[in-house]
């Protein structure tokens, strides 16, 4: 009874950070210390595993406990360690799953769904910005896949987002550092130009692309920027010299023919740029457009690299910079 009550100073233990922290716990008593520390660039908070019997605490556990930190933090669980000695740290990984998305609907008044979707999801572990505006929606965000999975039914709920239409990864490190809904005019900028992009061009599923940018009759237009075209682009592309999205409307009116050019497929990253351009096209008279579902990446991941007509690499804004059929054939 005495030796259980008894206290023992234990060996400092010293934190990531080099701040020394000398524990003084009773022998057998079961207690899980929290800890804030600095480690890379940031502030990141952990449990410090005692020596002595500590109680095991599940990942899972600790993350239904404290669902908001399951992806801001790198967790640290307790181990069961029954030798005296320095504290130990046991990382517990956190896998963080992306979602891509958009969706061209109108929204008559999108301050009141940017706040019905903060009181949703602030005290959540949502991380990464959704564009709103009167035409729709457009976000890359990432949290746990339960987070993720009641966003996505949030959205379709709402405005009618299709799952099938999301574009989805997984990363190992948080790949935002905060969660932001944002009011926009546009969620693609076109600037001055009013287009309704709820009207667009036909889709074109990636396996029945190729015969189309094939047909000598069909103009194949990249949207993209000029940085991005110079990487790669499909064979056959005109890829016209924009520095951004919206200087498309200008090289459309002083380039090209409605009666010239009767059929016109286009095609840009992820499919948001085409598919706002090809109801601009379709505004200005031309007859048949169509644009890639999906866009470029789409493209890679379900058509084999033997059969491709794609050339290159593909611009992407992450860390990645560019992908390839190799790409998506790595992570199959």
């Amino acid at each position: 009874m005495e030796d259980r009550h008894r206290n023992h100073s234990l060996p400092q233990s010293r934190f990531p950070s080099g701040v020394t922290f000398h524990p003084v716990i009773p022998n057998g008593v079961r207690i899980p210390v929290f800890c804030l520390y600095i480690h890379g660039f940031g502030l990141k908070t952990g449990i410090l595993a005692l020596p002595r019997r500590t109680t095991l605490t599940s990942r899972r556990q600790y993350l239904s406990e404290n669902p908001s930190k399951c992806c801001s933090i790198n967790l640290y669980k307790l181990v069961d360690d029954p030798a005296p000695g320095p504290a130990i740290y046991h990382e517990a990984r956190v896998t963080y799953t992306i979602a891509a998305f958009y969706r061209f609907v109108r929204v008559s008044e999108p301050a009141d769904l940017k706040d019905q979707m903060l009181s949703l999801f602030r005290e959540s572990d949502l991380l990464g910005t959704m564009l709103i505006a009167p035409e729709g929606i457009n976000g890359t965000m990432a949290g746990s896949a339960a987070t993720i999975d009641r966003l996505l039914d949030t959205l379709s709920a709402y405005i009618g987002l299709d799952r099938s239409e999301v574009k989805f990864s997984t990363s190992e490190e948080s790949p935002f550092q905060r969660l932001k809904f944002k009011v926009k005019s546009e969620i693609i900028t076109f600037r001055n130009v009013s287009i309704d992009p709820t009207k667009p061009g036909q889709y074109v599923e990636p396996r029945q692309w190729d015969a189309l940018i094939s047909d000598p009759e069909v103009l194949v237009l990249d949207t993209r920027n000029t940085y991005e075209t110079e990487i790669g682009t499909f064979n056959g592309a005109v890829t016209p010299p924009l520095d951004t999205f919206s200087d498309f409307v200008t090289y459309v009116r002083e380039n090209l023919d409605a009666e010239k050019h009767r059929k016109v497929a286009m095609f840009c990253t992820g499919g948001i740029r085409c598919e706002k351009a090809s109801a601009f096209m379709l505004q200005e008279g031309f007859e048949e457009v169509y644009h890639l579902r999906g866009g470029i990446l789409r493209y890679l991941e379900q058509m084999p690299k033997e059969e491709s007509k794609w050339r290159g690499g593909c611009y992407v804004f992450d860390e990645r910079i560019s992908v390839d059929h190799d790409t998506f054939e790595a992570e199959r």
